[in-house]
């Protein structure tokens, strides 16, 4: 439901750069405003990310932000329940490895939908790149990357 609303607003944040510690808004807010880009877009960023309405936030390397946590799994989940049931963001997607859980966690709270990728075997990468080559015009060697 959210991918339909023209007015949400995603936002990616690497969670490698957040202490895990800390309030998860101040966090993503500190992290926009020190963002390395021109002409101090981060800040204005920030200032942007504090008054979305319907922001959803991409939470990526959230694997790596767990092993650095002293609270843990449980800690992060009721930090990002916060932000959602104070309608400071409108939606959490989190990436990362799921080595730091299983399906029958009880740090994960009810209703949260998980979402397991699976490798794709030769074949099927080899028809997602001959579709990249037939949308972008080049091809994609992806035998580089393994």
């Amino acid at each position: 439901e959210l991918a339909v609303d023209p007015l949400v607003q995603p936002l990616l944040i690497r969670l490698r750069d957040v202490r895990p510690e800390a309030d998860l808004f101040d966090e993503i807010t500190r992290v926009l405003a020190d963002a390395p880009l021109p002409d101090g877009v981060g800040k204005e960023l920030a200032a942007v990310f504090s008054r979305a309405p319907r922001l959803v936030l991409l939470l990526d390397c959230f694997d790596e932000l767990i092993h650095a946590s002293c609270t843990g799994l449980g800690s992060f989940f009721l930090r990002a329940q916060d932000l959602l049931r104070d309608h400071r963001v409108q939606g959490v997607v989190c990436f990362g490895r799921d080595t730091v859980f299983a399906r029958e966690d009880t740090a994960i709270p009810k209703g949260v939908r998980l979402v397991t990728l699976l490798p794709f075997d030769d074949a099927q990468v080899t028809v997602w790149c001959e579709r990249w080559e037939a949308i972008t015009g080049r091809a994609f060697d992806w035998r580089r990357f393994t």
